[in-house]
């Protein structure tokens, strides 16, 4: 599923924090119905901020929804409203011992497989598209969600760790030298 939605396993559930999440029934913005699916997870909402009391609500959802024996594992980057103090808070309750938080490392944000899925929204729905105004392109957004989810594709590595580790040493060095070529005349 896209981002924001919990996919149950034996014994956890994952999920990656975006932009939005997902809720059932009609489309804040539209008079068009979202897709009919068994828990709020499965639909969306799309919103235009992305503060701690939006990742709260986001939270509370996903923990409402997701059976009580299962651990929770989110993937997010490194947005202050992830760790917020409200969002930091609700966590800290003890029964909030399933959840796991996991943090994309800074400058690592195509460690988050879910950044492959926005670049291809941009790619193939956003960049070549006219919107005239927010509804109409949180509208495209949502159709084209709505296609992808019928069926969706899942992004695999397709390089070792060793082999993605090798590139990014490679790269920090090649920034680090020029760095400091710019700085040392």
């Amino acid at each position: 599923m896209v981002s924001g939605a919990a996919s149950p396993s034996p014994s956890s559930a994952a999920t990656s924090s975006s932009a939005g999440f997902r809720s059932a029934g009609r489309s804040r913005r539209s008079n068009r119905p979202g897709p009919d699916h068994e828990t709020p997870l499965g639909s969306y909402d799309t919103r235009q901020s992305h503060t701690a009391k939006d990742v709260l609500a986001f939270f509370k959802l996903i923990d409402l929804h997701v059976a009580k024996d299962l651990e929770i594992h989110v993937v997010l980057d490194n947005l202050s409203a992830h760790k917020a103090p409200p969002v930091a808070e609700w966590l800290a309750h003890p029964k909030r011992a399933r959840w796991h938080l996991h943090f994309t490392p800074t400058s690592s944000s195509w460690l988050n497989l879910v950044e492959g899925w926005f670049s291809l929204l941009t790619k193939k729905r956003l960049q070549r598209g006219v919107f005239n105004s927010i509804d109409a392109l949180t509208e495209a957004i949502e159709l084209w969600t709505e296609h992808w989810n019928d069926d969706p594709k899942p992004f695999i590595w397709t390089k070792t760790a060793e082999a993605i580790l090798t590139k990014q040493r490679r790269a920090r060095a090649a920034v680090t030298a020029s760095a400091n070529s710019a700085t040392h005349h």
